[in-house]
């Protein structure tokens, strides 16, 4: 698959009024299902530290938020360094939860993966997320890197937004993660995919929108500085922002840009053979597509 979208590239002419300087949707949809194949291919060693690794990293966006807000006063210029985060997991190319609710889905709508298969992928790196932000929560509570009222603000946020409410927040983040990702696929550089991240994620930030992994960070440093209980976290937070991030990134970006591609066979040789409807749906090893 990823000869393919290489090869429909240099297929491009070099010269011409006609030639885009950027990729279509057919071509950006392709180049996730390259990807998709390759992350649902990886070992579980493999998906699991580099889940852990997204954990820890977001942590220095919710560091960097508070530190520069008790720095200068102002809460806006502590969320313009709250990107810093994302920048390394995106750019750094670790597994974050939000992220796959485009990128592995795109196989299992065209059907080169089961439903079961994508739920286990999720599960998996959804768990080794909450593993290391819980590592680096807990290196803050005890560090005392961070303290004061703006390191306890969000957590108690999250206590006091409804439960539906949280939810809407969260189907607002999941779809803009899910659109950064398309976005990023569809630029050539990587100065391009910085300006990209750190718009989106300021967005989430100023416009606080919840989620599930970089939120978790700040709920569990609260839990250990006992100012939020465990069944707060679950209740109140990780249980409504999961299901808002996962539905506004698979709805909102990953169904309605494979309703633009259309899931036209002929982009596919016949080689690479779907599954059967049963397999989709109760689970079949992913078909070969190299």
């Amino acid at each position: 698959m990823a000869d393919k979208v290489q090869g429909s590239i240099k297929e491009v002419p070099q010269s011409g009024e006609t030639l885009r300087d950027f990729f279509n949707t057919d071509d950006i949809f392709k180049r996730l299902l390259a990807t998709a194949n390759e992350e649902l291919a990886s070992s579980r060693s493999k998906l699991f530290w580099s889940g852990v690794s997204a954990g820890l990293v977001l942590g220095f966006s919710f560091m960097s938020l508070v530190i520069l807000e008790q720095l200068t006063g102002s809460k806006l210029l502590g969320q313009l360094l709250y990107p810093i985060g994302f920048v390394f997991v995106i750019l750094g190319r670790y597994q974050l939860f939000t992220e796959n609710t485009l990128t592995p889905v795109t196989l299992v709508l065209t059907r080169f993966a089961s439903i079961p298969k994508l739920l286990s992928f999720w599960a998996f790196v959804f768990s080794a997320n909450i593993v290391g932000a819980t590592c680096f929560a807990a290196l803050l509570a005890f560090s005392n890197l961070i303290t004061g009222p703006e390191a306890l603000a969000p957590a108690q946020h999250f206590i006091e937004t409804p439960w539906l409410e949280s939810f809407l927040r969260a189907v607002f983040a999941g779809w803009l993660l899910a659109l950064l990702v398309w976005l990023v696929y569809s630029a050539r550089e990587s100065v391009a995919r910085l300006i990209l991240i750190w718009s989106v994620i300021f967005l989430q930030t100023t416009a606080e929108l919840f989620h599930c992994v970089v939120g978790s960070i700040e709920a569990i440093y609260s839990i250990f500085l006992g100012q939020m209980t465990l069944l707060q976290y679950f209740a109140d937070f990780l249980l409504p922002v999961t299901l808002g991030n996962t539905f506004g990134g698979v709805v909102f970006v990953a169904l309605l840009n494979y309703g633009q591609f259309g899931g036209d066979k002929g982009y596919f040789p016949e080689k690479y053979q779907r599954l059967s409807w049963h397999e989709w749906l109760w689970g079949k090893e992913k078909r070969k597509l190299q």
